[in-house]
């Protein structure tokens, strides 16, 4: 008997050591007082009472010789069954303690002066987890926040509205909340591993949603992050009537515009193709409709939007300035909801609703632009003449789509669609008949002549996700998705023209197609693991196939009916895994430490990178926190550009066996503080170096048929540095923001500006944002925005000389040249690149917004101005006058945006 028992002394302890359990590994242990035993009629032994206890519990008891060779008979209390109050009375009558793990219970005698309890038993933990819902939709909440005032920890749910907490056993009380819902709080006792659906209502007062709602800032562990809510996307001014996520985000520090009008995103002196957005997972080539002044992206199909300027999550890459990340509305999973608008120059609709009523629902939004039914009359009548007439139009559109299908409270599958184009186009036709000699008014014969120019161009994007979410396990969250994603140009150039004389007829034709693309499949997986609150690991991969189209040319001409100047299109392969864990080190020391690896195959070459990333947060004080970050990016793609302007000619390419892919490195340092009035600061300081990024040689362009991409490119280099200040008001009926940016963004290239540095044309010393939006009532409400910044800089000839240059010498007009007289063409000075800047940027939108609610919905009118004071924004600078004079030639603003007011009518049901 006593080998037996020290054999089970030897396994219990191996297994001690390693955390298991002979009888039920990795499973939680109900505590003693939790248990329920029967005690033994009369006095016995040490090793034949935990021999019963043994035979009525799952628990098994270890012992030593000591413990073992006590041959004292013990006797219990007969009229109680706790277990833990059994063995308090016996560990008192043998001087013993007791040390608890799960089911594995090791017994031991009492050391001298035993002043800490005799029996410890290992904190029992149960993991609460589920979805956080809103209550009339069904939709995932996105940023909710459950928070245990028991233990005083909490968490933030993902992005599919998911949280996982894992408690202490016993009594919780879970506050949820959620900005734009009321707070909920949940108390229960808890004894097992639990899973809720928690719903949230609409709040009553604005200021009780705020308050309990916003995830403190300062105990956030990611810097440079800005969250955009939908709600207050739509109360910002709209322009031509239309609101745009993309204008709000240029409202935030470290976020520049383009030029005047559009909706371009410049991060941190960073370039349009080094921003990655994603629709739904799904990336987004062009963003841009209307030539840029909107983007594809309709606030009523939209339900969140992130953007990251600095310290990259692990799980993101392959871009170098800021991720983006988009989801659409999962449509509403309980009633059939609607919203139509009729805008200046579009309209719009929004259909939602349960297909099974809490299991599957669908949301479908469209957009269309009518602007060509109004550009066509006023072209007649300013345009057309009697023998030359045009036709100008354009439109665009788009449609999400979306279908959410719940097989269970762990299982869900998304299918979102994406799909939208341009078009525009502009003929212009010149006719005029042939004209008889009239010599009574000396007037010779003139031939017919006519003329034919035709431009059409359209851009589409099409993006695609199918996506599974399972909650594998109380703390682990799977998801799995396969995208698509195409952006296609196409464009072309015609002209016919033709010269009718008495005896003969001569015509000419030229025609030019041009198109280019790229085009994605993806796979993805990701597994998000949360053992204990505050800690939370997260790993996964992606793999690509890319296909590329640089530039394809057809060209007919009368003299060569089919000539195709075209580049082969590139195909490559994108391999992606990473690894990121984020903990916290005591209550105070936060991190986020991730490793990204990508791989690019492209044309027999094989890239690779290896990039690390951490995120670091130190709590000050109770509202107060220090934060910093690292993170180094590649990006394998490149979209070539020389105008400064976001066109849809601009072509994507990627790094190739000749062209090495861009690589950058950032460091960010900031602090970020909390008033309990409701006002949040926060400022921050980041520097960022490039390397390998393109740009074309001097006097090289897009449409130069005689080269390939790679011969008209150089490269080079650039550095990024600045500070962002962002002060927000959270709370009351004004909320609002100011932000301001000081910022410097360089650029040098040995073929470029001979090699000398030079102030990228995304470069904006000073940008400020006022933003403000005021409830007078649950009627109206008002909101404006102001926005300065410091002129873009820009290159100018700055002298002309008369005369043609001889071996560097200037020959006067007029001067005998090679046995000549003659006129010949100005010679200008250039400045140095960028070495001007334009006039500053500044203007006034404004928007008042009434509602009123019906029987069967809300309508609302929406007035809002654009440019509200006419400010003159440059988007072009031009000379006075054709003829340079010695010296800087003066320019002059081009503006074509106006004060322009708007009026939408919104009607929701």
């Amino acid at each position: 008997m006593a080998d037996l028992h020290q054999i089970r002394v030897v396994l219990m302890t191996i297994g001690l050591c390693f955390g298991l359990s002979p009888v039920v590994m990795g499973e939680n242990a109900k505590p003693f007082r939790r248990v329920k035993v029967q005690v033994p009629q009369q006095a016995a032994t040490l090793p034949a009472i935990f021999t019963q206890l043994e035979q009525q519990t799952s628990y098994a008891f270890a012992y030593g010789q000591d413990v073992l060779s006590d041959e004292a008979l013990y006797t219990l209390p007969a009229d109680e069954d706790n277990l833990l109050v059994l063995l308090e009375d016996l560990l008192l009558q043998a001087d013993l303690v007791i040390y608890r793990r799960n089911y594995n219970v090791s017994v031991k005698k009492a050391p001298p002066n035993l002043e800490s309890p005799r029996i410890v038993e290992e904190t029992v933990r149960y993991t609460i987890s589920g979805y956080l819902r809103e209550t009339t939709s069904g939709e995932g909440l996105i940023g909710a926040t459950v928070y245990d005032e028991e233990t005083q920890s909490g968490v933030v749910s993902n992005t599919y509205g998911f949280f996982s907490l894992s408690l202490p056993e016993g009594p919780v009380a879970l506050e949820c909340s959620f900005v734009g819902a009321a707070a909920q709080t949940l108390q229960f006792d808890l004894a097992q591993d639990t899973t809720l659906t928690i719903t949230l209502d609409n709040a009553i007062t604005l200021e009780e949603v705020v308050v309990q709602g916003r995830y403190p800032l300062q105990e956030v562990t990611q810097m440079s992050s800005v969250h955009l809510d939908m709600e207050e996307v739509t109360q910002m001014p709209a322009f031509l009537g239309e609101v745009d996520l993309f204008k709000t985000m240029q409202l935030m520090p470290g976020v520049a515009g383009g030029i005047e009008g559009t909706s371009g995103l410049h991060v941190r002196g960073g370039t349009p193709d080094q921003n990655l957005v994603l629709l739904d997972g799904a990336p987004v080539y062009n963003i841009n409709h209307l030539f840029g002044i909107f983007t594809v992206f309709n606030p009523d199909a939209i339900k969140n939007m992130e953007m990251i300027k600095g310290g990259f999550p692990a799980r993101y890459g392959g871009r170098l300035a800021s991720v983006m990340d988009i989801s659409m509305k999962e449509g509403n999973a309980r009633e059939f909801h609607g919203v139509a608008a009729l805008g200046t120059i579009s309209s719009k609709i929004t259909l939602e609703g349960p297909i099974i009523k809490d299991k599957t629902s669908f949301i479908v939004s469209g957009r269309r632009t009518y602007a060509d039914l109004f550009i066509q009359p006023i072209v007649n009548i300013r345009l057309n003449t009697e023998d030359q007439k045009f036709r100008i139009g354009y439109f665009f559109h788009d449609l999400n789509a979306k279908i959410n299908h719940r097989f269970s409270d762990r299982n869900q599958l998304f299918l979102s669609y994406y799909g939208g184009k341009d078009s525009f186009f502009l003929q212009q036709v010149t006719d005029r008949p042939a004209q008889p000699a009239n010599p009574a008014q000396g007037l010779a014969a003139q031939p017919g002549y006519r003329d034919e120019v035709r431009l059409p161009l359209y851009w589409a994007n099409r993006t695609g996700t199918l996506r599974w979410n399972s909650m594998l396990h109380p703390k682990v969250f799977l998801h799995a998705m396969a995208t698509y994603s195409e952006y296609d140009l196409n464009t072309e150039s015609y002209t016919y023209t033709e010269t009718s004389y008495p005896d003969t007829t001569l015509s000419y034709f030229s025609d030019v197609d041009y198109r280019s693309g790229i085009q994605d499949y993806s796979a993805k997986v990701s597994l998000e693991y949360i053992p204990v609150p505050n800690h939370s690991f997260r790993f996964g991969g992606m793999v690509t196939r890319h296909r590329f189209i640089p530039g394809v040319r057809a060209v007919s001409t009368d003299w060569n009916p089919n000539f195709t100047l075209a580049e082969d299109s590139v195909g490559a392969w994108e391999y992606a895994v990473y690894a990121e864990d984020e903990l916290s080190l005591g209550s105070r020391i936060s991190a986020n430490v991730g490793l990204h690896y990508s791989a690019f195959a492209v044309q027999g070459v094989t890239y690779h990178s290896l990039q690390p990333r951490i995120n670091a947060r130190v709590l000050l004080g109770a509202r107060t926190s220090l934060k910093a970050s690292f993170n180094t990016m590649t990006q394998y793609l490149h979209l070539l550009n020389n105008v400064g302007v976001a066109l849809p000619t601009d072509m994507w390419v990627p790094a190739t066996s000749r062209v090495a892919p861009q690589q950058a490195i950032q460091y960010g340092l900031g602090v970020a503080h909390t008033h309990p009035d409701g006002y949040e600061l926060s400022l921050e300081g980041y520097y960022r170096t490039a390397r390998q990024l393109i740009e074309y040689r001097e006097s090289a362009g897009v449409f130069d048929a005689a080269q390939s991409w790679q011969d008209r490119i150089t490269t080079g280099r650039g550095w990024m540095y600045g500070a962002e200040l962002l002060l927000r008001k959270n709370r009351g009926d004004f909320t609002g923001w100011l932000a301001y940016t000081l910022a410097w963004s360089w650029r040098q290239f040995d073929q470029i500006n001979q090699g000398r540095p030079f102030p990228f044309r995304y470069d904006r010393r000073h940008d400020l944002s006022v933003v403000g939006q005021y409830t007078v009532n649950e009627k109206l409400s008002l909101s404006g925005s102001w926005t300065f910044t410091t002129g873009a800089p820009f290159t100018i000839p700055i002298a002309r000389a008369d005369g043609p240059v001889v071996d560097q010498e200037l020959v006067p007009t007029g001067a005998e040249t090679d046995g000549a007289n003659y006129a010949p063409p100005p010679a200008f000075y250039i400045s140095p690149r960028n070495a001007y800047r334009g006039p500053s940027y500044h203007r006034l939108d404004l928007s008042v917004t009434y509602r009123k609610k019906v029987r069967r919905g809300e309508w609302a009118f929406i007035l809002s101005i654009y440019n509200t004071y006419n400010r003159v924004n440059p988007f072009q600078l031009i000379t006075g006058s054709n003829t340079f004079a010695p010296g800087i030639e003066p320019y002059y603003r081009l503006g074509i945006l106006p004060i322009l007011p708007s009026l939408t009518y919104q009607f929701t049901f």
